[in-house]
């Protein structure tokens, strides 16, 4: 009997391979080649994770490109590099709505725990200021 017989349409490639997540699964290593990175090379890192974003901006699902942003700023905090870092902030508050509430609310609580500890207050209180007004505008809790 052949496979059709029965009304069963089998693929060559028994679900595995090409079927469309080569480019998910691109973005998904690339972030966590990155991660890997984040405490020996913060650099290396950061652009891992810019990587990642680039990889994503095409794709309607922006939960790579979430961490990716949450991890970038965190890098830069810890690392003291403000150069970016409230363009970060406004990119990481666009794609709020693409996750969870809870992710979103653990983000925000992160990236503010981080910032108020920033010894450089002036570079951190536009950023802070933008996620207070993006709380205020969605009704956060």
């Amino acid at each position: 009997m052949s496979d059709d017989s029965f009304g069963y349409d089998y693929d060559d490639n028994d679900g595995y391979g090409d079927d469309g997540d080569d480019g998910d699964i691109e973005i998904e290593n690339t972030f966590y080649e990155a991660e890997d990175k984040k405490n020996t090379n913060p650099k290396e890192a950061l652009e891992g994770f810019e990587s990642v974003i680039m990889l994503e901006e095409n794709k309607d699902d922006k939960q790579w490109t979430f961490k990716a942003l949450l991890s970038i700023i965190l890098i830069k905090c810890k690392q003291e590099m403000y150069e970016g870092l409230e363009s970060n902030v406004s990119q990481i508050l666009k794609t709020m709505d693409k996750v969870s509430k809870n992710d979103a609310n653990d983000a925000i609580n992160e990236i503010l725990e981080v910032m108020l500890g920033l010894k450089d207050e002036e570079k951190s209180q536009a950023s802070i200021e933008k996620i207070l007004d993006f709380l205020k505008e969605k009704n956060y809790e």
